[in-house]
């Protein structure tokens, strides 16, 4: 297995890429494009999984950028070809194998005995016979070695023993006719080596016809570079002079002018109004043709003196209607799926893109441009980072629920400012368990990478993560969110049996989770003060309001009054639910994580992102990770833009409120009515 490249002996074992040949019946332009560039002959070359090119002959714009690599932090050795990708890169000139096979055929012509009689050509004609073995036309490709072959004066025969393909016998006038005309009409053959694929059509006749008409010339296919190129739009053969493509000043106004749905009916009375720009004659509105591609319609019209005009309904944007990239991309901005838009489109009749052209908008255009937009705005944010105390708050979030997890997203939030920062961890077999923990690491070695000081971790009660917390980051404090410990003690108190000691212990339930924020609030980084305050709550539901205490000797509630003492369902300290309840609170595992909250820390910002992020990833579908991470960068994005943002007020200058009523609970509460949302990005 060696590089098919003249001069190049690249091998396995010197660990670069090697890409085989396309597949010669599935993309037989594009293979015959290798084989054209690296000059080889397409007659005698059979396509094996042996012969290959190596990396070295591919611009660094062929190969796919590897997302999932740089987010993971390492860099692959084998590089992914992008499907449309051409060897173009060369250190020797690949004319050099074909000028050494005419050499040995000259060798061999001249070595065998030609008769003097007939068999010699004039050397004034200088036309070169050659057998036919089928009545067709000149490939152009095929008449450059035609002219390789008459200008190296080969001596011919009656009846030539080596040929390549049967061709008609042409003069050199008509061969230079014919060749000087193709190289005007194709002027994308000209080059040396081609970026496109090879247009294999024969054309019609050795020399051009002058009453042909423009409109039989292929056009040149889209060029394969381009990373936006739509692989699902075939580009019409109609020349047209309307609606070319914009550039990027005017990109900006075509996004925000208004657009309207206009039914096929109403364009078609329309049409009938219309006259030719060159005669001024009315268009036949009878022989005007339409042709819809995505949600482009492209019209065609022809007037009664014969003049042929194009409208389209969009302008072109590197030759690809607008609206098509516009609606491709407003479906990602709005955290919707194209299944569910089309759906939508399909109970209108609306005409929509396919999924095909969707899909192709979002890997080259959608995706890059969110993800550049992302690491911008965090540049940003980390440089005004730079120097400050960080309180990170920290906490996963997989994307269904249990052990089915495809994805777990690890996120960290300054909790002072709001600003996330997160790592997407794939399942695999070697780390299926420790997803959160790995989540957790990455995120963490990429904050300290960008050389911000961080000082307090918040986290939950996540086993591992306290693990490499005390191993590998002791010099960072580590708090637990006082929200989890709060439902932790909750669901165990709720876990008490038999249930007629638990119908005690229920009204004292929103009690002792307030006891939890008030005891986190009142440390003041004190750790001993924490426990102790926290373990004065089994004196409190027990009528005893004095206690005996190295810190903290009574309740910080003001004196109670009899009305007050009556209403209370005191517990009584020798009663089984009592005993039930303080074993409980003074659990040894509760008592050891209680000193993890003296910092008062809570990361209900964060909470309230994962929520958001719903709308962009909900945990009821499954994305690709390229798309997972766009979808995730998408909701950092929003969060950052939307920060601060102010309490709404009505008409009278007053603040706005809305009133809720959870079934958890079964109490109204009022929460702000913010303003709304600004999606300018």
């Amino acid at each position: 297995m060696t590089c098919q490249a003249y001069g190049c002996s690249t091998r396995p074992s010197n660990g670069k890429s090697l890409h085989s040949f396309p597949d010669p019946v599935k993309k037989k332009e594009l293979c015959q494009t290798w084989i054209y560039n690296l000059n080889l002959q397409e007659a005698s070359f059979t396509s094996t999984k042996n012969k290959v090119v190596c990396e070295d002959h591919f611009e660094t714009s062929c190969f796919e950028g590897n997302m999932m690599g740089r987010l993971l932090g390492f860099t692959s050795k084998l590089r992914r070809l992008k499907s449309d990708a051409v060897p173009t890169v060369f250190a020797f000139d690949q004319n050099c194998r074909v000028y050494s096979n005419q050499q040995t055929r000259k060798r061999v012509l001249n070595e065998i005995h030609v008769p003097n009689n007939n068999g010699i050509m004039d050397n004034q004609q200088k036309s070169v016979l050659i057998e036919s073995k089928e009545d067709c036309n000149i490939p152009l490709k095929k008449k450059k070695h035609i002219l390789k072959a008459e200008e190296g004066n080969v001596r011919g025969l009656l009846k030539p023993i080596m040929v390549d393909v049967g061709v008609q016998t042409l003069s050199p006038q008509q061969l230079q006719t014919d060749l000087s005309t193709s190289s005007t009409d194709h002027s994308y053959f000209q080059t040396a080596l081609l970026t496109q694929p090879l247009d294999t059509a024969f054309i019609s006749s050795p020399q051009k016809d002058p009453n042909a008409s423009d409109e039989s010339k292929p056009s040149p296919p889209p060029s394969p570079e381009k990373p936006d190129s739509d692989y699902s739009y075939i580009p019409s053969d109609e020349s047209h002079e309307s609606n070319q493509s914009t550039s990027s000043d005017s990109s900006q106004q075509i996004s925000t002018e208004p657009k309207c749905l206009a039914f096929e009916s109403s364009m078609r009375s329309l049409f009938t109004r219309v006259v030719c720009s060159e005669c001024g004659v009315a268009v036949s509105a009878d022989e005007s043709m339409i042709t819809y591609n995505g949600t482009s319609m492209k019209v065609k019209f022809l007037c009664m003196e014969g003049h042929q005009t194009f409208w389209e309904s969009q302008p072109l944007v590197n030759s690809k209607p607008a609206g098509n990239l516009m609606v491709a991309t407003a479906i990602v901005l709005s955290g919707e799926t194209f299944t569910r838009i089309s759906h939508f489109a399909d109970i209108l009749s609306l005409k929509f893109i396919g999924p095909t052209q969707f899909y192709s908008i979002q890997k080259h255009i959608t995706i890059p441009a969110i993800d550049q937009f992302y690491h911008m705005q965090r540049d940003v944010i980390l440089q005004q980072l730079q120097g400050k105390q960080l309180i990170l708050g920290g906490d996963g979030r997989c994307d269904s629920p249990g052990f089915s997890a495809k994805y777990c997203t690890y996120t960290f939030m300054d909790t002072q400012r709001g600003y996330p920062d997160f790592n997407l961890v794939q399942v695999s077999k070697q780390h299926h368990n420790k997803m959160e923990l790995i989540g957790f690491q990455r995120s963490l070695a990429s904050i300290e990478a960008a050389n911000l000081n961080v000082g307090v971790i918040v986290t939950d009660r996540h086993v591992q993560i306290r693990r490499a917390m005390k191993t590998d980051h002791s010099d960072k404090a580590h708090q637990f969110d006082v929200w989890h410990m709060s439902k932790s003690i909750k669901k165990k108190i709720l876990a008490i049996k038999p249930k007629k000691l638990l119908a005690e212990i229920k009204p004292w339930i929103p009690s002792i989770c307030n006891h939890i924020w008030w005891c986190s609030r009142q440390a003041d980084g004190n750790p001993d003060k924490m426990e102790e305050t926290w373990k004065s709550l089994l004196f409190h539901i027990s009528n005893r309001h004095s206690f005996p205490g190295k810190i903290i000797t009574k309740c910080g509630h003001p004196p109670l009054t009899e009305d007050a003492l009556r209403k209370k369902k005191w517990l009584n300290k020798d009663s089984q639910s009592y005993a039930a309840l303080e074993k409980v609170l003074t659990d040894k595992l509760i008592i050891r994580d209680i000193s993890h909250l003296d910092l008062f820390c809570h990361i209900g910002a964060l909470e309230t992102y994962h929520s958001m992020m719903l709308k962009y990833c909900p945990k009821r579908l499954e994305f690709e990770y390229a798309s997972m991470v766009a979808r995730t960068q998408l909701a950092v994005v929003d969060n950052n833009l939307n920060i601060g943002r102010r309490q709404k007020t009505n008409a009278n200058g007053e603040l706005s409120f809305s009133t809720r009523c959870p079934k958890s609970t079964g109490r109204w509460t009022a929460r702000k009515v913010y303003e709304k949302k600004d999606y300018g990005f």
